[in-house]
């Protein structure tokens, strides 16, 4: 089940969205939107590598040509590892998180049939996030069946816990989004398990 900010009182914490999916459009300003879409999305300068294959373990019985994505680290076990990170600010600031994890932009090419890569949860006990950059008929399909659109400008904050996969548009050539693992400000007694 999908709920709404007004589900949990308007406040993210570990416990409160503990087997939860919270879904938010319109997330940050249009303007601050739309920079962050021009970037992602229609900058050629912008480095993307290619990952393959064994997502979170999966597939590992062999490789499959249809696994195929892009991504750029922005930040990953609370370091900064991109000079890009300041386009991002606004959703960050917006989560207002107590510590990054990894946060990192994912680039899924279209296909003339939806792919799933394999369901997956990307850490324990913490909160997972997916910002959608641009809109399209792809998005993140959960292991109970819920499915999220990616629609820009639009979040699903949930469980870190929680199995979820990607499904790949077949509307536009690539399905952009942020994939973000934080600790929200709300659980600094989670930070002991996380130090490096």
């Amino acid at each position: 089940m999908i709920h709404s900010l007004d589900d949990i009182d308007g406040k993210i914490s570990l416990e409160n969205i503990k087997g939860k999916k919270i879904l938010i459009d319109d997330f940050v300003n249009p303007d601050e939107h739309m920079i962050i879409e021009k970037e992602l999305v229609e900058y050629r300068n912008f480095p993307w590598y290619m990952g393959n294959g064994n997502v979170a373990g999966v597939n590992e019985e062999g490789w499959d040509h249809r696994d195929i994505y892009f991504y750029h680290v922005f930040f990953d076990r609370y370091a900064n590892v991109s000079e890009w990170i300041p386009m991002i600010h606004p959703v960050i600031n917006k989560l207002n998180p107590l510590a990054l994890v990894r946060l990192r932009s994912n680039l899924d090419l279209g296909r003339s049939e939806h792919f799933h890569y394999g369901y997956h949860h990307d850490f324990d006990n913490i909160i997972s996030a997916v910002y959608y950059v641009n809109s399209n008929n792809g998005g993140t399909l959960f292991k109970d069946g819920d499915f999220v659109q990616s629609k820009a400008n639009r979040i699903v904050i949930f469980d870190s816990n929680l199995e979820h996969t990607s499904q790949t548009p077949t509307d536009v050539r690539a399905r952009v989004l942020l994939n973000i693992n934080y600790i929200p400000a709300e659980d600094e007694r989670v930070m002991e398990r996380w130090q490096v």
